[in-house]
């Protein structure tokens, strides 16, 4: 007995292939595969909201390039700082959901087939891999074993007897095939929350504050985030935020590490939390501006006469200067001191003047100092800052139902066997032997389900022989045929 596998013919309809093309699994894995490296790519670098100011679009592309000095040229050509805003996001997006969508449908028919009652078999799938082997029986004989397997593997079996040959269909899992609906229900739902996300929501990142500093919301209102006080330190700080609109309206939020705060579709985490140093300059009772010198653009605040400069544990150095009188101050922020007597935090503060290398004034700071350069008078203090993101995502809603809808699809998986599998199994009676063609339809291997049916059927005809019928020893091809297992082409 021999088995081998070949491909049905497929239907030469263009429209036909090109649905079972679109709607395949491979595709939906490909396409989900690119949106994850996408998004994530998102999430690593910065990105550039579109303006329609081409001045202004292109101020914020280089400051955002700039923040990664020699590669920021490279990895702005690679439109990695446009990723959620260029064409080809909405492109991936597009495809994915026209997957999905024919995905769907195809499960939903399968789904309407399978409820209404199967008195004959259906007819065969287009492009299913088919096994052939031969049964050495008698019509009968050959009909019931073939039967028997089937009947072993799949709880419903029917059969149709013609002139010349025996069809048989048998299917298994049926509560399994919603398992399959409801994951694609749930990855569409999940695609239209991170459109709606990526189309009308918006994200600001690593933005340091400090207490009583404010930023403006792009939300309807213009509202303010006021930050009010950090209590805690490092990894159990927790910020208090007022959010206050135009109108007089107030709305208090907290958020602490791992722990975000919500306000409807608004979103504010806070990743880090440390010192900051306050600094004032005046000379003769008027007000000088200060500015912070910073590599990272993002944490460089236009010149203003109160500056907060943050300390972020990755670089525990900072610089300010006064422009107006030509005196640049490096600061640096120390958990202790004991060589000095200090056990506690304090700042190293140095001025310069212009560019000699020697200071003109060094002095320690623990909680707050005054210091005179000629006609300058620069007061220090210390603060505390924090480092938040905000954002807002309209697909939030979306994104919560597809997480259902996954669950239950995975609840559904796991209780029926994870799909629904269907059995074609076609004999041609013929003498002495009848031909064997098995066409299995699954979610995953399809053609190895094939195989072991195949497989079934030869053991439980080599049993039913018996060794009396067996083909005698000397004779090799015989052999081989008996027991030769089911190949693949």
């Amino acid at each position: 007995m021999t088995a081998t596998s070949t491909s049905i013919p497929r239907r030469r309809d263009w429209l036909d292939r090109l649905w079972r093309l679109a709607s395949s699994g491979r595709v939906t894995l490909t396409l989900l595969a690119l949106l994850a490296f996408t998004l994530a790519l998102s999430a690593i670098f910065p990105q550039v909201a579109t303006s329609p100011d081409n001045a202004e679009l292109e101020r914020r592309l280089a400051a955002a390039a700039a923040a990664y000095r020699g590669l920021g040229a490279f990895l702005r050509g690679l439109g990695v700082f446009t990723v959620l805003t260029g064409p080809w996001l909405r492109l991936l997006l597009a495809l994915l959901t026209y997957n999905l969508a024919l995905r769907l449908a195809d499960q939903l028919g399968a789904l309407a087939a399978m409820r209404r009652p199967v008195t004959a078999p259906p007819p065969l799938r287009p492009g299913l891999t088919a096994v052939h082997t031969t049964a050495p029986a008698t019509q009968e004989l050959a009909l019931m074993t073939v039967q028997r397997v089937l009947q072993a593997r799949y709880p419903l079996v029917v059969t149709e007897l013609g002139a010349d040959q025996g069809r048989m269909y048998g299917r298994r899992g049926r509560p399994a095939a919603l398992s399959g609906v409801l994951v694609t229900l749930g990855l569409l739902l999940g695609l239209a929350g991170t459109a709606l996300n990526i189309t009308s929501g918006w994200r600001i990142s690593e933005t340091p504050m400090v207490a009583q500093s404010s930023v403006t919301l792009p939300l309807a209102g213009a509202p303010q985030l006021i930050l009010e006080e950090i209590a805690g330190d490092a990894a159990d700080a927790t910020a208090t935020f007022t959010l206050a609109w135009a109108d007089g309206r107030r709305l208090a939020l907290r958020a602490g590490h791992l722990r975000p705060a919500r306000a409807g579709d608004l979103w504010i985490s806070q990743l880090s939390a440390g010192p900051a140093l306050q600094a004032r300059a005046a000379s003769r009772a008027r007000p000088l501006s200060l500015q912070l010198l910073a590599d990272d653009v993002r944490f460089t605040p236009e010149a203003s006469e109160l500056i907060r400069v943050p300390f972020r544990q990755a670089q525990p150095e900072q610089a300010f200067a006064i422009p107006d009188r030509n005196l640049t101050f490096r600061a640096v922020s120390y958990n202790s001191l004991p060589a000095q007597g200090i056990l506690g935090p304090v700042f190293l503060i140095e001025a310069y003047r212009g560019d000699e290398p020697t200071p003109v004034l060094t002095r320690l700071v623990e909680t707050e100092a005054l210091l005179s350069i000629d006609d300058v008078t620069v007061e220090l203090r210390r603060d505390r800052h924090t480092v938040l993101a905000a954002a807002y995502l309209p697909g939030m809603l979306f994104l919560g139902l597809a997480v259902l809808f996954g669950l239950a699809g995975a609840a559904f998986g796991l209780a029926w066997g994870w799909g629904y599998t269907e059995a074609w199994a076609t004999l041609a009676f013929g003498a002495p032997t009848s031909a064997l063609v098995i066409r299995t339809s699954a979610p995953r291997s399809a053609p190895a389900e094939a195989q072991r049916l195949a497989l079934a059927v030869e053991a439980a005809f080599a049993g039913a022989a018996g060794p009396a019928e067996a083909p005698p020893a000397e004779n090799p091809a015989a052999a081989n045929q008996e027991g030769s297992p089911p190949s693949q082409q």
